[in-house]
């Protein structure tokens, strides 16, 4: 009798915490959630998705508080580790990882989902057309910088909130705003960004990371964009101003 309590009280509590989420397996394209110390793996894939840390972190002399968020991708046996600010889409071979959500109140929890990637190489960049590449490289070439064409780009879908007080939409609109692009007619709205690889490296402290480009296109106009870099820099969200190296 006493062992069967054991296993209800047990039972309940891994209920409560969210540990019946541990080493739990999902298809490709099925949504999963995880807390701290979980992980999933992705059937017929090498990918398994663990999230290390998930919460608040408040900052020092009344500075507010920000997503204290880390998890690694494993493939094969190679890990990768992210961490603040969230990467919008991460490629794992034929594989994107997106970060749907995360939720750092209560007990905190993130969702993933993993997806074919169906990105599609840029073969040939005309910059006197109006395809959405060229559309790309126009713009990102007025501020000195130049899309790496052997690297396909990433569609990655965004929902918009209705303000830019939280993060990252907040950094988003600065960057965006500097690099002379408002963002305020996508609140509220679902859209489609593309991510692309820049051939000029960002500098910082005597190392080189690499840059991207993300771009938001309607109608042949840039109507959304901001850089980000390989680093671990927080948030690490720049306008396409900010100084590079080659």
């Amino acid at each position: 009798m006493k062992n069967i309590q054991t296993i209800v009280l047990v039972t309940v509590l891994m209920i409560l915490f969210g540990c019946q989420s541990f080493g739990q397996t999902v298809k490709v394209g099925e949504s999963f959630t995880l807390k701290s110390n979980e992980a999933a793996k992705i059937k017929d894939t090498n990918i398994e998705v663990t999230v290390n840390r998930i919460g608040r972190k408040w900052l020092a002399n009344g500075g507010g508080e920000y997503l204290d968020f880390t998890f690694s991708v494993k493939q094969g046996e190679k890990t990768e580790n992210y961490s603040n600010p969230v990467p919008p889409i991460i490629t794992a071979g034929d594989y994107k990882i997106e970060v749907v959500k995360t939720e750092p109140f209560g007990y905190g929890y993130a969702v993933f989902i993993v997806s074919k990637n169906d990105s599609v190489k840029i073969d040939s960049i005309k910059k006197n057309d109006d395809s959405i590449d060229a559309v790309a490289a126009n713009f990102v070439e007025q501020f000195g910088w130049h899309l790496d064409e052997s690297i396909a780009p990433v569609k990655v879908p965004l929902e918009f909130p209705n303000n830019f007080e939280g993060l990252p939409f907040y950094h988003y609109q600065a960057a965006s705003t500097t690099s002379g692009v408002d963002l305020t007619p996508l609140l509220g709205k679902k859209v489609d960004m593309l991510k692309y690889t820049l051939k000029e490296k960002q500098s910082d402290r005597g190392t080189d990371y690499t840059s991207f480009a993300h771009l938001i296109i309607e109608n042949g106009k840039v109507v959304g964009a901001w850089r980000t870099d390989s680093s671990d820099r927080t948030p690490g969200i720049y306008s396409f101003v900010k100084k590079k190296t080659i």
